[in-house]
């Protein structure tokens, strides 16, 4: 027997692939960035909520065809926005880091661990903007 198959709304479905993975990989990068027992303990229960989040996600399975089109064009702006604000981070932050790099130049720095966290939270910080925006979308 072929079990019915959930619709849920756009939004639930951007809320927790979005919003709420955003921020779990925000903290996920932010807790890896300190080294002790405390901020890995952290770093785990956020990975474990980041799993359970994206299998929930994924078990909601096909969002509904509850004609709802203005939900499916306000996700695509929201991408949109989130992308053009990243970017403009992005190039802030490498005005900044170009600036700065004289000052660190000498420091004993593990670059490739501060990086690969980096780009959790850049992750994250994107996945977030997209919730909000369209949160703030679907508001108006």
């Amino acid at each position: 027997m072929k079990k019915k198959e959930r619709l849920v709304p756009v939004g639930t479905k951007i809320f927790w692939g979005q919003t709420v993975m955003g921020i779990l990989w925000i903290g996920v990068g932010l807790t890896g960035m300190f080294d002790n027992l405390i901020c890995d303990i952290l770093k785990i229960l956020f990975l474990i909520a980041a799993i359970v989040a994206l299998g929930k996600v994924i078990r909601i399975g096909r969002i509904g065809d509850d004609g709802d089109e203005m939900a499916e064009y306000n996700y695509i702006k929201a991408q949109a926005k989130a992308g053009g604000t990243l970017h403009m981070v992005l190039c802030i932050a490498s005005i900044v880091f170009a600036l700065g790099f004289g000052l660190v130049q000498n420091m004993d720095i593990s670059w490739t661990r501060i990086i690969s966290l980096i780009l959790f939270i850049l992750m994250g910080i994107h996945n977030l903007l997209i919730g909000l925006f369209f949160r703030k979308l679907e508001a108006e």
